[in-house]
Order: C-alpha cells, then sequence, then structure tokens
C-alpha cells in the first residue's frame, strides 16, 4: 500500500509500529522519552514526508500522525518568518525534532522573566517538562518540517504577552 493513500487511522498504526520498540508504555512520558520518540518518526521520512506540501505553506501546518491516551504525535510545517507566539501545552510535557529547515526558539529563563534562544537546524532535537513557555519561527530559506511528541495529548495551550515583568497569560485555546 503506497503511504499516500494510507488514511490518519491507518498512518497511525503504522507511527505506533515504529515508536513500538521503545517500550514507551502507557504512562505518562518524561521529556527525555519523548525527544526519543520524535527523533524516532523525524528519521522515518515515509511516515510523513507524503504529507509536506510541495510549496511553502501560507500559514502554520498542524498534522496529525498518533494519538494515544499518553501520546500525541504532530507533523509541523513552518512557513519562514511565521512566529508561532509565546505559549505553553497545557501542562503537557514534549519532545521535538526538527526534520528540514531551521527554526529559532526562544524560551523562557527559569527566573521566569529572561529570554534564551537558540538555533535548531535539521538534526536538533530536545524535549522540555511541563512548565516549558517558548515562541518558534522558521528562520532560513524556506520552510521548516519538524516532529513534535506530547504526553499526554495536548487539551488546550495557553498563550502569553511579555511585559517587563515577564509573562502574562492572555488566552487559553482549546485543541481538539
Amino acid at each position: 500500500m503506497a503511504l499516500a493513500s494510507v488514511d490518519l487511522c491507518d498512518r497511525s498504526d503504522l507511527v505506533n509500529e515504529v515508536l513500538e520498540s521503545l517500550g514507551l508504555g502507557t504512562h505518562r512520558l518524561s521529556p527525555e522519552a519523548l525527544e526519543i520518540a520524535a527523533r524516532r518518526v523525524a528519521h522515518t521520512p515515509a511516515l510523513w514526508a507524503d504529507l509536506v506540501p510541495p510549496d511553502e505553506p501560507a500559514v502554520r501546518l498542524r498534522i496529525p500522525l498518533m494519538r494515544a491516551d499518553n501520546l500525541e504525535v504532530l507533523l509541523l510545517v513552518w512557513p519562514r518568518n511565521e512566529p508561532s507566539d509565546w505559549h505553553d501545552h497545557g501542562g503537557s510535557s514534549g519532545g521535538y525534532a526538527v526534520a528540514t529547515g531551521r527554526l529559532l526558539e526562544r524560551y523562557r529563563d527559569i527566573d521566569g522573566v529572561r529570554v534564551l534562544e537558540h538555533q535548531l537546524a535539521p538534526g536538533s532535537h530536545g524535549g522540555f517538562g511541563a512548565s516549558h513557555l517558548h515562541d518558534m519561527v522558521a528562520t532560513g530559506p524556506g520552510p521548516a518540517v519538524s516532529v513534535h511528541t506530547y504526553s499526554p495529548p495536548i487539551e488546550s495551550m495557553t498563550y502569553y504577552a511579555r511585559t517587563s515583568l515577564g509573562f502574562v497569560a492572555r488566552a487559553v485555546v482549546p485543541e481538539v
């Protein structure tokens, strides 16, 4: 069966098969386990490459690849220069792996006020805990593609305004 004809349910089964050897279990996953899962999916382009549009999208695409009780796997396609806006992941921990392109991540430091940043090139990966607050943007000459994993699956995201005193929540958006 050609992957181009695979529906979301079948694709979810394929992603699950690829992750099965990691022995992730059914509990809440650690940032380290989520990072490993994101890397495994990102390094298996047969699971997602057919979903990436041939032309740069006008807006960021959020494509679900798999969802279980304790794990969600998403493919994100980032157009150049469109920031994600400052947000958290509603209490979920996460992992990511950059498949193509370049991303810049700005994130809140542990003091709650300072902002740090790092460039993410293809092959970059990481994990983060439930209190991680950040903003990301594609900075390369073209779009970026990344795989993101969350545990538990995201129910909502909180968006923030950055002020001189730190970050202030401005909207909670359900994710379904």
